[in-house]
């Protein structure tokens, strides 16, 4: 309300609004807008006198000034805990502020502690989630996308609705085994939502809308210069901040240097001068000079990152991580057998052989050769093994840095052991 009535930018959601606001970097900016939290734990609760279950913390914050939630309730047994969950689910329109679902916690600390935690997960607290928001738009088109390994994936183009928090406009259909599930067309009235509250998806049609000259959608056996938007979306995966993380390299730029010609595969990305830069439109010398070097910082990197940029069909972040300890170089992984990928937890005989068949191919060998004459760099990674201590350790990289970004830090302290 405060923002409309000074004539700017509405917030679309509570949380990204708080998160922005922190972020600011005018603390005059943070200052001004009126953020409040609500205390949920208290470290080390039960070192205080007294205190030995999850609700007398609450309390105890509660008598020393913070604030902590109204709206918190102990249950005893499984029909209490979900009398609670429906209460909620009925009262969440009315709440002071958004909520996705309800915590249940198990409220002995001492329990808290013997039951622990699995990676982020703590053993003694579970999320039950509210169904996600639906609403009804119009399926205004149905396109064709290529993705990086050549697969055709339709995308429904929507009338734009907002959702959970959001405006969607697309939503992806997966391929055709599920539009011919959900009976999909052009022009249909659906149901969407905000799948896990993220991802767009279409849960249904509402078939009493239908037209009467509504005609099945037929999926196109391929579509028009395959191979380049292949090629494209390989490239977009390659810059991509989760794999070798070039910044400013977008997609309609790297569409306008395949356009012209100036890059075919990864490698060519590393070739890439000034001059070229510049001779494309609405690119400046600045904007060149911060692409070149964002180009170059990538060259030191690891070889999970890299394993993981080469976009082998159905090898994730946690694959290339796995196939990066158990082989440590690229020439080990290339020589790998299928029968010693599959000895990896988690790789079956299509994922083994997907690998196996990328480093077999002739050309995939060349462009590993010219990233390595690029002067592309990497530690030799070593299988991760957990360091004990007497207490609990957290590692926390915050700042800025100028030579290595976070998430290149994050992952040479994990070849420590931490």
């Amino acid at each position: 309300a405060r923002q409309s009535k000074l004539g700017q930018k509405i917030f679309v959601n509570s949380r990204n609004a708080a998160a922005g606001t922190l972020r600011q970097l005018d603390p005059k900016i943070t200052g001004s807008r009126p953020l409040t939290i609500c205390i949920y734990a208290l470290v080390n609760a039960n070192s205080i006198k007294n205190i030995t279950r999850q609700s007398e913390s609450l309390k105890f914050l509660r008598s020393v000034g913070f604030k902590t939630s109204n709206d918190t309730e102990l249950a005893t047994g499984r029909a209490s805990a979900l009398a609670v969950f429906r209460d909620f689910e009925k009262r969440r329109d009315n709440l002071p502020y958004d909520i996705d679902g309800v915590v249940f916690k198990v409220n002995d600390l001492r329990l808290q502690e013997s039951l622990g935690s699995v990676a982020r997960a703590p053993r003694w607290a579970t999320a039950f989630k509210f169904a996600p928001d639906e609403e009804v738009t119009r399926v205004l088109a149905i396109d064709v996308q290529v993705g990086r390994t050549g697969v055709l994936a339709p995308v429904a183009r929507l009338e734009p609705v907002f959702v959970g928090g959001a405006t969607i406009t697309n939503a992806t259909l997966h391929n055709m085994d599920e539009i011919m599930r959900k009976d999909v067309r052009v022009q249909d009235t659906v149901v969407v939502r905000r799948a896990g509250d993220v991802i767009p998806e279409v849960v249904r049609v509402v078939l009493s809308a239908r037209k009467p000259n509504s005609l099945p959608y037929q999926m196109p056996t391929d579509v028009p210069d395959r191979a380049r938007l292949t090629r494209i979306a390989q490239l977009i995966h390659f810059c991509s901040r989760q794999a070798m993380n070039i910044d400013g390299l977008g997609d309609k730029l790297i569409q306008q240097f395949v356009a012209n010609k100036l890059i075919y595969d990864f490698a060519d990305i590393y070739k890439l001068t000034e001059a070229d830069l510049i001779a494309l439109p609405r690119l400046g010398e600045k904007s060149a000079r911060n692409i070149l070097t964002a180009i170059n910082s990538s060259k030191d990197t690891t070889l999970p990152r890299l394993i993981f940029a080469l976009g082998i069909n159905g090898v994730g972040h946690a694959t290339a991580q796995s196939l990066a300890e158990e082989f440590a170089s690229l020439e080990d992984l290339g020589q790998a057998s299928t029968i010693e990928l599959e000895e990896i937890p988690d790789i079956g005989p299509v994922l083994a052989g997907n690998i196996a068949e990328w480093f077999a191919t002739p050309a995939n060998e060349l462009l590993l050769n010219n990233l390595v004459e690029a002067g592309l760099v990497w530690p030799t990674p070593v299988k991760v093994k957990t360091i004990k201590h007497d207490v609990k350790l957290t590692c926390v990289i915050t700042g800025t840095f100028s030579e290595l970004p976070r998430e290149l830090l994050k992952e040479r302290l994990k070849t420590k052991g931490i």
